[in-house]
Order: C-alpha cells, then sequence, then structure tokens
C-alpha cells in the first residue's frame, strides 16, 4: 500500500480511500459497495490480489451496473491463472515470485556463507500485464493471454 501511494503521489495524485479488505473476497465485496455509495466515485480500483480482484469485479458489473472499465477502470496483483481467463480479463501486475525466490535465497547465502547482513527492503521489479479491466493508454498493447517472461510461468 505504501508503495502505491508514494507511486502516485509522484504523479500528483493521491487516493480517493484505502480501505484493507484483509484479503477477503467478502471483506472486498463490502469495500467495493462503499466506496460505490457516496457522492465522490473512484474512477479506478486496485486490489491487492487478484482474488479481491475478482470480488470487486463481479460486484462492480453484477450488483452495481458499472461498466468495467468504461465507469471505472480495475487492476490486480499477482496474475493468477484465472485473471487471463476471458470472463476475467484482469489487468494485474504479476508477482514475481521465482525472483523474490531468488533474491531471498541470495539474501540467505550471503547471511550464511559471507556474513552479510540483509538490507532492510528489497524491490523487485514487477510486470504490468494489461488486459480488458483498465482503460488503457495510447500505445500501450495488450497482453493476452501471457506475456513469455523467461524467468516465469503463468501462476509461479
Amino acid at each position: 500500500q505504501d508503495g502505491f501511494i508514494a507511486g502516485l503521489q509522484e504523479r500528483g495524485l493521491e487516493p480517493l480511500r484505502c480501505i484493507d479488505s484483509c484479503f477477503k473476497r467478502d471483506v472486498a465485496t463490502d469495500a467495493a459497495l462503499e466506496l460505490f455509495s457516496g457522492g465522490e466515485r473512484p474512477d479506478a480500483i486496485f486490489a491487492g490480489n487478484d482474488h479481491m480482484a475478482f470480488a470487486v469485479l463481479e460486484t462492480l458489473r453484477c450488483r452495481l451496473g458499472l461498466d468495467v472499465p468504461g465507469d471505472v477502470s480495475l487492476i490486480g496483483f499477482d496474475d493468477v491463472e484465472m485473471a487471463g481467463w476471458p470472463i476475467f480479463d484482469l489487468t494485474t501486475l504479476r508477482q514475481p515470485a521465482r525472483r523474490m525466490v531468488d533474491v531471498t535465497v541470495r539474501v540467505l547465502l550471503d547471511a550464511i556463507e559471507r556474513g552479510i547482513k540483509p538490507t532492510k527492503s528489497i524491490e523487485i521489479q514487477s510486470d504490468l500485464i494489461v488486459r480488458g479491466t483498465a482503460r488503457i493508454p495510447p500505445g500501450v498493447e495488450r497482453t493476452f493471454p501471457y506475456p513469455t517472461i523467461p524467468d516465469q510461468q503463468p501462476g509461479e
């Protein structure tokens, strides 16, 4: 959440609201309903994982009758296999599991073999998988169903 907010601030933006959905589907559904109950509505939602994004997508389309991405863009995080299914077609950030494991192993081995203390934080690049739930800026191409990334396969 901190990284997301920092990224917005770098572009002179701030979130309308941040709601912790505890990575639970039913809480994400309630959060989506809450976001659209007031006068000021978001034009985009970022969900902390794809499964919450699925709940938000269902809520926006089926309970609120909104067009995604016409009325509101939606982006998830993880890139689980279902995100690429045509029914969801979810724009998402791919969680780079293999990269995360490689860095973790390297940090642990450095600590064990060389006595190098791990740093407090490590940034690992994630890939944006552009599909159909977000308005796509001109010049950006969709990534469907999965791009070819040598270090990771879908669902990793």
